[in-house]
């Protein structure tokens, strides 16, 4: 009996343990396309770094975000800095460990979806939703990222399956866990707090009224993002201090897409899933699962479209919902499972395969080098956030003038081709000593341009 029920246990848990070993060694390997972090991911990182070393959530420090005057940086959801600061705590100052974070979450998110899509359906639809989801593009490309998107979509799907158990299936435990893991959504990526939005339409088109149970997740979510609520009251004078400065921030990057931006990223983002989810959205039909999948995707690719500055990252939030209506529309056609698994596949390598073609390893190189100047020497750069999360010196931003650059300690030039500042690269050649070259990445040391200019202002005199 007992080795029956072991056997059954093995059974049940084999495809869906593959898929989350296949997601996590997947994601994993995302992580490494890359020589060199991303702006965001350093953010993140340094952010981190603060909180490890006791320091202000801000950017008062040795870097900043951007140029544009903000010291505060409650605008960045502070989930992931301080998942950050916990393994800077349990391994050091170690970037390599920091891989690990967002594959542990998105293979989190597709065992999330399975549990929740087994619940809604059937164990056929789940291994389905949980596959699309494990190797979908976008899902795969950004588990390789030191991002909130994905952690928050995991959370997103974890928050969903509490809700479910806790109100659908009426055990009150999950209730709470509801408001706990919609907290950590909202911690993760503020636009998580829409989820209530979600849970209200559905309890008013399923039954006509709100249960006065929902009241125990509201005061579990605010419970746990009391030190958030402190946070702008001392940070902003505002409950919702950061929240609102969110809403300031984002215009400020990126530039403007029209509201149909999506649409063409659509086959990059899904692959041929999106066909299989429009499939399955043209045969469903009014059911209380349904109602849950229908509003969590509507609701939030509305707010994607409505954003002023689109990415594709930005539609995570509802991509797993996209894939249990791709995994509906393969009703009655179980045969293309496996391609559009395998499509899917290719399309994510192709992505990944492109990104690592592109990559520079000249900055890598540059990043590397300048970790061994002098440790109070002062880095000028269009690169703060990622050159001080590689070396940890003192970075400043390009100035106006390149008289600005020639300061009293050990200073230097990290010029990139990208960065647009030619006439500072035109003096620093002048002035300067280049002490790197690789491609149009080059370092120019301005103690020399410093002495010099100090010997003619004493011979003018």
């Amino acid at each position: 009996m007992v080795w029956s029920a072991y056997r059954n246990l093995k059974s049940t848990l084999t495809v869906p343990g593959s898929i989350l070993l296949f997601s996590f060694l997947l994601y994993f390997i995302s992580t490494q396309v890359f020589p060199v972090r991303w702006w965001d991911e350093t953010i993140y990182a340094n952010l981190g770094w603060n909180l490890y070393t006791g320091r202000e959530y801000s950017f008062k420090y040795e870097w900043s975000d951007a140029n544009v005057g903000w010291p505060k940086a409650g605008f960045r959801a502070p989930l992931l800095p301080f998942i950050v600061s916990i393994f800077y705590s349990l391994f050091g100052p170690n970037d390599f460990f920091l891989n690990f974070i967002t594959p542990f979450f998105g293979s989190l998110g597709v065992g999330a979806l399975y549990l929740l899509v087994k619940d809604l359906y059937n164990r056929r639809v789940a291994i389905y939703s949980a596959s699309f989801l494990s190797v979908v593009p976008v899902y795969v490309v950004y588990s390789g990222r030191l991002l909130t998107d994905v952690i928050s979509a995991s959370l997103i799907t974890v928050s969903v399956l509490f809700f479910w158990l806790g109100f659908e299936r009426n055990k009150p435990v999950y209730r709470y866990l509801c408001g706990f893991s919609t907290a950590l959504a909202f911690l993760a990526r503020y636009v998580s707090i829409l989820l209530f939005a979600i849970y209200i339409l559905y309890f008013l088109a399923r039954y006509r009224t709100i249960p006065k149970t929902f009241v125990t997740t509201i005061g579990v979510f605010l419970l746990t993002i009391s030190p958030w609520i402190y946070y702008g009251l001392s940070e902003y004078g505002s409950p919702i201090g950061p929240l609102i400065h969110a809403i300031k921030a984002a215009p400020h990057w990126g530039g403007v897409q029209p509201w149909y931006y999506y649409f063409f990223l659509f086959p990059q983002v899904f692959s041929v899933t999106f066909l299989l989810a429009l499939l399955g959205l043209r045969r469903i039909k009014f059911s209380p699962p349904n109602l849950i999948i229908l509003l969590w995707v509507s609701i939030m690719f509305v707010f994607a479209i409505s954003l002023q500055h689109k990415e594709e990252r930005y539609l995570l939030p509802m991509v797993p919902a996209v894939m249990v209506l791709a995994a509906l529309g393969t009703q009655g056609k179980k045969h293309i499972f496996i391609p559009t698994v395998l499509v899917s596949f290719v399309t994510s390598a192709f992505l990944l395969h492109g990104y690592a073609f592109s990559a520079d390893e000249c900055l890598k190189d540059a990043l590397n080098f300048l970790k061994g100047v002098e440790e109070n020497a002062i880095v000028f750069t269009d690169q703060s956030p990622v050159v001080f999360h590689y070396t940890h010196r003192k970075t400043k931003f390009l100035p106006k003038s390149y008289s600005d650059m020639l300061l009293n300690e050990p200073a230097y030039y990290l010029s990139i081709g990208s960065d647009g500042r030619d006439d500072l690269r035109k003096k620093a050649e002048e002035t300067g000593e280049l002490v790197f070259s690789c491609g149009d990445v080059k370092i120019y040391s301005l103690n020399s341009a410093r002495r010099n200019l100090s010997a003619a202002r004493s011979r003018s005199v």
